[in-house]
């Protein structure tokens, strides 16, 4: 905490549109795509740009920050991450990139304050806390999200024994003030390939 501030960092991480956000005492205090610092559409890649972007707006250093939750479709960060570390490829890590990766302290994080949430989960979270009611619903339509093992089991509905290897496609819940409650995932079934395209 820095002057009785709490500071709360939110990354999307190697997948399209790379991007931070940065909460000071619950009010969004700086957002960004890396695509406007790098000037590349639908940027992907590592995030120190756009980590060191809202840190440097808001005149703090990462030591500062409570809490750091990160998002990638693919697989969780750290794992998405340990997969870099063996295998080339250019499009999420290139050699550049690499580099600045190895020196940044997220990187391979394993530090208490460093968490990784489901893809369709984080765009739940999105669109509730910013709503004005007290209670509604969320559908969320995405191309692609998490598989079954990388979603907290509370945030799958009751009775879903989806394929293991399925990705999140549709996913439905109920809020109550700060309660988010699944009640039905769609998933979409494996396809060939760790990347495939086929979705």
């Amino acid at each position: 905490m820095v002057a009785g501030h709490t500071y709360i960092l939110g990354i999307n991480a190697y997948d399209h549109d790379v991007s931070a956000c940065l909460l000071r005492d619950g009010e969004i205090i700086c957002a960004i795509e890396k695509e406007r610092i790098t000037r590349k559409k639908h940027d992907t890649g590592f995030y120190q740009e756009v980590v060191d972007y809202c840190l440097e707006t808001a005149g703090i250093n990462l030591a500062e920050v409570l809490q750091v939750v990160r998002n990638c479709y693919i697989l969780p960060v750290h794992d998405m991450e340990e997969r870099l570390m063996h295998q080339y490829m250019p499009h999420y890590l290139d050699g550049p990139e690499r580099e600045k990766a190895g020196q940044s302290p997220l990187f391979l994080s394993k530090a208490d304050n460093v968490v990784s949430t489901s893809h369709h989960h984080t765009h739940a979270y999105s669109a509730f806390t910013a709503c004005p009611f007290e209670e509604g619903a969320i559908m969320i339509v995405d191309g692609v999200g998490s598989y079954p093992s990388d979603v907290v089991p509370q945030y799958i509905p009751p009775g879903d024994s989806g394929n293991p290897l399925a990705r999140e496609s549709e996913s439905y819940y109920t809020f109550s003030g700060a309660q988010l409650t699944p009640t039905k995932k769609v998933w979409l079934e494996p396809a060939r390939g760790f990347l495939s395209d086929e979705f």
